[in-house]
């Protein structure tokens, strides 16, 4: 693994030398090429403090909110409601019921105890793909075009046209109403997060036939059924260009686990009102597009819209800087299996140190390559040495490239360290001392090698 970051940090700096110039290149090309690559690097160290500093304080604030919700969230028995619960945060688990029937009219169709009945719809199209061809110094982009099944649609190309009068029938998702776990109904929100889908195994000739009635205008003659899907065909034995296929699937009323507010016979979010929430506030206060409410989401009344909420359906950050998502606002999970209270905490906590680590090695990687490019000149100027220039180049490009990495570890590290100090001063201090340590070995190390 450290081989090949070696190889392509290696390979990195050769694509700015001058051995990598066609031989006809002019001179402000050579020079402007070790320029830009400085400028870039510079940028890239510069923009990995910000982007360390938000993913940690994401974390930080994340991970102390789910510490206290957890001590004062209580595992309750779904089937009955306890008064005395509510507006606590609480958690449930057990099998979702329903006594309603979702349909799909248009092809008669029925499902009975499930929480959805989605429609998926391919149509088979011209889609326009592409290849590099040529020599790397003449390379050119080939777009050619093939004829496959595919849920997007696709817009028309020259000599290859697909027809939007083909488009006979649309993706559709049918949810039911009154879905239940023991004595809690479900809301909206909480139906949507059930996406264990499976499919619809009742499909016969029968919905076919209503298809037929149903979509009079369409430009397929056949509809037929091959066992999996409704298939909308021009031609009986073989695919077309505007065919159309139809695969039911449904979400069947199965055991999951539920943690929010108690509401009455249902559920709302639990918002958090901490030390935290006027600071997490500032990151939507210059963004006014990020204030929207979560009232469609969560049945929120009007008073009870936080400020320092925005509509969890988009998953938009608080800032580029600020990692994937901002700081835990709310708790109102639903989880497709018969979790525990711990298992509930821990599965969302597991998701976040996923997140926080997958930053942190990108937060390294901007260090690691930001100094490679900025010492992009030294490795030019070496190459003009006669004779010897090129592998001085190359050897003092691995060098560099080596240490790189070892700068940008007590950086990575002294930037999670100061990060975690402002919010959680003893985890601030471990990743601190392990910075100091790791810069004080880089420096004996450089030392020991001169």
């Amino acid at each position: 693994m450290k081989l090949l970051l070696l190889t392509i940090l290696v390979k990195l700096i050769e694509c700015r030398n001058y051995s990598s110039s066609s031989d006809d290149e002019s001179d402000s090309d050579s020079v402007i090429g070790p320029i830009f690559a400085f400028l870039i690097g510079f940028a890239m160290i510069v923009s990995a403090f910000p982007c360390l500093w938000f993913n940690e304080r994401r974390m930080a604030i994340s991970e102390t909110r789910l510490l206290a919700a957890r001590r004062t969230c209580q595992s309750v028995n779904a089937a009955e409601i306890d008064p005395r619960m509510e507006g606590q945060l609480i958690h449930v688990k057990g099998k979702l019921t329903t006594n309603d029937v979702i349909s799909d009219p248009q092809f008669d169709l029925e499902v009975k105890n499930c929480v959805k009945l989605r429609r998926k719809v391919e149509t088979y199209q011209w889609v326009q793909k592409s290849r590099e061809e040529g020599s790397k110094k003449n390379k050119r982009t080939v777009y050619y075009y093939e004829s496959e099944w595919s849920s997007k649609i696709q817009g028309s190309y020259p000599n290859h046209e697909n027809r939007r009068e083909d488009l006979t029938v649309q993706d559709q998702e049918f949810t039911a109403e009154n879905v239940y776990i023991g004595a809690y109904k479900l809301t909206d929100y909480l139906k949507s997060k059930a996406v264990d889908y499976i499919q619809v195994d009742s499909i016969s000739q029968q919905q076919c036939e209503s298809a037929k009635m149903e979509f009079l205008s369409r430009t397929q003659i056949y509809i037929n059924y091959d066992g999996k899907y409704i298939y909308f065909r021009k031609s009986e034995n073989q695919d077309s260009i505007g065919d159309q296929r139809v695969l039911f699937e449904k979400v069947p009323c199965n055991y999951a686990a539920i943690v929010a507010r108690q509401y009455k016979e249902s559920f709302k979010p639990y918002l958090f009102k901490d030390s935290y929430s006027e600071d997490v506030n500032q990151d939507y206060v210059k963004n006014p597009d990020m204030l929207k409410s979560l009232n469609k989401f969560h049945e929120l009344s009007e008073e009870e819209q936080p400020l320092n909420q925005i509509d969890p359906s988009k998953e938009v950050s608080s800032n580029i800087f600020k990692s994937f998502e901002a700081p835990l606002n709310y708790i109102n999970w639903y989880f497709n299996r018969s979790f525990t209270l711990d298992q509930c905490f821990k599965a969302q906590l597991n998701s976040l140190v996923g997140i926080v680590w997958l930053c942190r090695f990108g937060g390294y990687l901007l260090f690691l390559f930001g100094f490679v490019l900025v010492f992009t000149p030294i490795t030019t100027l070496l190459y003009y040495i006669p004779l010897l220039g090129g592998f001085l180049s190359k050897l003092t490009g691995i060098l560099l490239a080596i240490l790189s990495g070892m700068i940008s570890m007590p950086l990575t590290l002294g930037t999670i360290g100061i990060s975690w100090l402002y919010y959680r001063p003893i985890k601030g201090l471990i990743y601190s001392s392990m910075a100091i340590i790791s810069g004080v070995a880089c420096y004996r190390f450089i030392l020991s090698s001169n």
